[in-house]
């Protein structure tokens, strides 16, 4: 039996396994393959889609051995074959009734739709959209939000200043009670996705998955912000990087290094002295 056979580590990418500035630790990634080498299950359980991972981390594949948790949840994605292996759509009419609800009443809200092939937005010169697509290596469509119905996406993000972003979720919860749930990734985004879809669920699927031939996994989840803790909750072992907000740190038993400084690596170091 290998070392880390039976262990299992998924962990958020932004905040996280990256460094700040989108930009990998080599330390991270050097740890990652010894992990497994020796038998560990490393993946990736992230809000960002299946094509902004593949425009961010190109090589990805070579040290990740089981399939990306993406669109926090919604998509099972398989970076080598670069193909989803399990996907679910959130009804398009809802994201378009969404959008027509809160649009006049949020008029500095800005909208994005995270489709299969790349991101959909009807507001490409707004501000915060304008500087989204100088950053992001990803392809846009620009359609007119009443034509969203047309298409298939995994979710709907909200993005704008603060206290907008906290107010449109506010209206959204009381507006169409109990039928999404809503994270913030930062402070001036919000995610929403159909009601009980989560890298919770996603990661439930797969651990059961993993243990069905009757063998225990022991999950490790890494997270930073609000939209981890779900996987957090669910986790043998929740862990945190130093630099996670507080509510995070709170329901975790691990804390460790800063995102900067390796967090995966301290990880899998201690993991390795528990052994």
């Amino acid at each position: 039996m290998k070392k880390f056979e039976n262990i299992m580590i998924a962990t958020d990418l932004d905040g996280t396994f990256l460094a700040n500035g989108t930009v990998e630790v080599e330390k991270n990634i050097e740890k990652v393959r010894y992990f497994t080498d020796n038998g560990g299950i490393f993946t990736f359980a992230t809000g960002r889609a299946s094509w902004n991972l593949d425009a961010i981390l190109p090589n990805a594949w070579k040290y990740l051995n089981f399939p990306a948790i993406t669109c926090n949840g919604m998509c099972l994605y398989n970076l080598a074959e670069k193909k989803p292996e399990y996907e679910i759509f959130m009804p398009s009419e809802e994201i378009v009734g969404i959008v027509r609800h809160i649009l006049p009443r949020y008029p500095d809200a800005c909208f994005r739709a995270a489709g299969r092939e790349g991101i959909v937005i009807f507001q490409p010169e707004h501000p915060f959209m304008v500087e989204e697509m100088k950053h992001n290596p990803v392809k846009y469509f620009i359609y007119p939000y009443e034509e969203w119905v047309n298409h298939k996406f995994y979710k709907l993000t909200i993005t704008g200043r603060e206290e907008t972003v906290d107010a449109v979720r506010t209206e959204i919860d009381e507006v169409f009670p109990n039928r999404y749930d809503m994270n913030k990734s930062c402070s001036t985004l919000l995610e929403i996705l159909p009601r009980g879809r989560s890298k919770a669920d996603m990661l439930i699927s797969v651990k059961r998955g993993l243990e069905a031939d009757g063998k225990k996994i022991k999950l490790y989840a890494v997270g930073d912000y609000e939209n981890d803790i779900p996987m957090l909750r669910i986790a043998d072992v929740a862990v945190c990087p130093a630099n996670a907000i507080g509510c995070v740190k709170n329901i975790c038993s691990l804390c460790l290094c800063d995102n900067n400084s390796g967090v995966i690596a301290d990880l899998i170091d201690f993991i390795d002295e528990e052994l």
